[in-house]
């Protein structure tokens, strides 16, 4: 027990325990729920494209993978610090909306760029009442980058920095304790009525 015990000591590693056991219940609550529709096994699903015309946000991607019908209510399975990022899931089943309560603000000079399943958000301010038009589980990250970057993949800005596409130590703000940017995972759980 004294192993566990010192194991458990650091926060890095009891982390690294609610993220196993986080990955390890959303393979599970996601199993059943297919089980459940009949649909275990490789899905074909159509991709919703949801147009983005709100604010100074860039278009392009979609925001959900599909729908399950019922009644819902929104979990929150992990997140990052609440002084980076503090998500809240408002609206109804298949369309909910998630906005970030933090006043923080990005650098000046950089972006926060949000990745909301599988659309890249980037703006000046911070997301509010992004749709999500699912019950399905899903994530954001939250980070901020350098104005004009390409993506956080890529930090080249010019033909000449293609061959080293990481040049930029600065392309990427870093925040408390190292941190470069904030996640945010959740699923929903049907009402029982």
């Amino acid at each position: 027990m004294d192993a566990l015990e010192k194991y458990l000591s650091s926060a890095a590693n009891r982390q690294r325990i609610l993220w196993i056991v986080g990955a390890i219940l959303l393979y599970f609550f996601i199993r059943k729920y297919k089980a459940k529709a009949g649909t275990l096994g490789p899905p074909v699903v159509q991709l919703p494209n949801i147009p983005v015309s709100a604010g100074d946000r860039t278009s392009g991607g979609s925001t959900g993978i599909g729908s399950i019908s019922g009644n819902f209510t929104p979990v929150i399975l992990s997140r990052g610090y609440a002084s980076l990022a503090n998500f809240e899931i408002s609206g109804s089943s298949n369309n909910w909306r998630i906005t970030d309560l933090s006043t923080r603000s990005p650098a000046p000079g950089y972006e926060w760029y949000y990745i909301v399943g599988e659309k890249v958000v980037r703006q000046s301010g911070r997301l509010i009442d992004e749709p999500w038009q699912t019950n399905l589980p899903g994530h954001v990250l939250k980070h901020s980058i350098k104005v004009g970057l390409v993506s956080l993949e890529q930090h080249a800005s010019t033909p000449e920095q293609q061959s080293n596409p990481y040049y930029d130590p600065n392309g990427i703000e870093f925040f408390d304790k190292g941190d470069v940017g904030a996640q945010f995972v959740f699923a929903f759980v049907p009402n029982s009525n």
